[in-house]
């Protein structure tokens, strides 16, 4: 009878202990926030937002289409930074194992990223408690990785499956600082299935449109580029005026600190142009391997003016390491389609700024021709005297030959922060990071 007796005690002592402990993960759960469940097909109309500097936020009008059962994504928004009178289309399209960027009609691979899950990061994310986006309550939910990322979304405060803002950070792994965001804003937003056109690619992305033959020209470029490398190699120049419009967004927003010299360089170029590439570090999007990519600057015009050389608004150029031409080789050696003759001269960031480059980059209201900029960038390299707006020469490095006329590769290649995050990562932990491949 005892026996039975304390074997009941134990039974109802068990009976209790699962009770009280029903009741504390069911309160619990009434007082843990839950993980919202976003909708996995939808449409919008965002604020395409870009951190580069918090102090100059670049804010974009633009749309969203998503639908993760087609493996389809399309971000579209429309660029003014004040830089030109108009504004500049820009569209990454993610669809199955592919993905391209359009910009200024100009469709470009995005480095071979697949479709991903826009709210996959939510499985393991932490609770941000409770904010306000333009002026609506919403609930922050974050996922911080180890490598210097994170993701945030603000869902809304009253319907948890309606997002109000969307961020992706890059931060500095020691100081813990934002370096860069990117992210949306949405309105309007509209779950339910997509129509599949909206993510189908055209043909004409996946081929190499170059301009009628043009011939070889001699000319002069000026890049903006740091002490590591003074080559052209997967790098990209202009003439003044498409220099003076990067460097006047630059420096105006603190973008390119790594870039601390400007060079004026001789060169030789087949004017037969093909699609401009955006270069980086020591990679490229967009173009071949096999032509020299020539855009007007910032893309003004129906495939960026590709064919069409501008005097007044100014040009930008690409160079891809497959079409320099080595050494003593003329242009169109085994197919090559640029050289560099010699580096004119190159002055300093700092003595640019000093004689009033970036006053006179407002004070041309930031618009295209930047006419007072151009003459400041213009002078500056022209003379030597500083009482005559001026610069002084910066010597070339000792290896200055190898880097201009054969295939190098800097030690410290001229890659921003961002870049160098994404450096280091693994493929699985690039696939985390969906945007890396339209950043620049």
């Amino acid at each position: 009878t005892n026996n039975s007796y304390n074997s009941m005690k134990i039974q109802y002592f068990f009976l209790v202990l699962l009770v009280i402990c029903l009741v504390t993960t069911y309160i619990k759960a009434q007082t843990t926030p839950q993980v919202p469940k976003l909708a996995e097909a939808f449409k919008a109309n965002i604020t395409y937002l870009e951190l580069f500097n918090p102090k100059f936020p670049i804010k974009s009008p633009g749309h969203v289409y998503y639908d993760k059962s087609q493996e389809g994504y399309r971000l579209n928004w429309n660029t003014f930074i004040g830089i030109y009178p108009t504004r500049i289309n820009t569209t990454t399209l993610f669809h199955g194992d592919t993905s391209v960027t359009f910009y200024s009609d100009q469709c470009m691979d995005s480095g071979g990223s697949p479709f991903y899950d826009l709210w996959g990061f939510l499985y393991g994310a932490t609770s941000g408690g409770r904010s306000e986006v333009n002026g609506i309550p919403c609930d922050i939910w974050y996922h911080e990785y180890p490598f210097g990322v994170n993701y945030t979304v603000c869902v809304d405060a009253n319907d948890s499956s309606i997002p109000i803002q969307y961020l992706f950070t890059l931060f500095d792994e020691e100081t813990h600082e934002s370096q860069y965001s990117i992210g949306i804003d949405f309105k309007d937003f509209s779950p339910g299935a997509q129509n599949p056109q909206i993510f189908d690619i055209p043909e004409y992305c996946f081929k190499n449109i170059t301009c009628q033959s043009g011939d070889v020209e001699k000319m002069q470029v000026l890049r903006f580029h740091s002490d590591d490398y003074w080559g052209l190699e997967n790098k990209n120049s202009a003439d003044l005026i498409g220099d003076t419009s990067f460097m006047c967004t630059t420096l105006s927003f603190d973008i390119h600190g790594y870039d601390t010299l400007i060079s004026l360089i001789d060169v030789q170029y087949n004017t037969t142009w093909g699609q401009y590439s955006f270069c980086n570090g020591d990679s490229c999007i967009g173009g071949n391997d096999f032509t020299v990519g020539h855009e007007v600057t910032e893309g003004i015009g129906a495939f960026g003016s590709q064919c069409n050389v501008s005097q007044t608004l100014g040009n930008w150029y690409s160079t891809r390491k497959g079409a320099h031409c080595l050494n003593d080789d003329p242009v169109g050696t085994n197919g090559c389609a640029w050289k560099i003759d010699s580096i004119v001269k190159t002055i300093s960031k700092d003595c640019l700024i000093q004689n009033g480059f970036i006053r006179a980059c407002f004070k041309d209201d930031m618009q295209i021709p930047f006419p007072k900029a151009s003459q400041v960038l213009a002078n500056s390299i022209k003379y030597d005297d500083p009482s005559e707006g001026g610069c002084p020469n910066v010597p070339p490095p000792d290896n200055i030959n190898q880097q201009l006329h054969q295939h190098y590769t800097p030690k410290n290649q001229e890659i921003s922060k961002i870049h160098k995050i994404l450096q280091r990562l693994n493929s699985k932990q690039r696939e985390l990071l969906p945007h890396y491949s339209h950043l620049f």
